[in-house]
């Protein structure tokens, strides 16, 4: 008997990763103020920080966690 691939499975899988993907940057960029010297913050002025922040945050929330909400 062969297992069939459940396409409901292979959603939320292709989900999980796009917002792993996408949530390590953003984790990197919120949380670089607190370390010493603030490195993002001479790559970046804050209102591009928070844009840049706004375009990972937004597939995330949106498409990845659709089904959630």
């Amino acid at each position: 008997m062969e297992d069939a691939v459940d396409p409901e499975l292979a959603s939320m899988t292709r989900r999980l990763w796009v917002s792993a993907i996408l949530s390590a940057p953003l984790l990197a960029v919120a949380m670089s103020e607190m370390l010493p010297g603030d490195p993002v913050a001479r790559l970046f002025p804050a209102a591009r920080s928070h844009w840049l922040q706004l375009l990972l945050a937004a597939p995330v929330v949106l498409w990845c966690g659709w089904p959630l909400l």
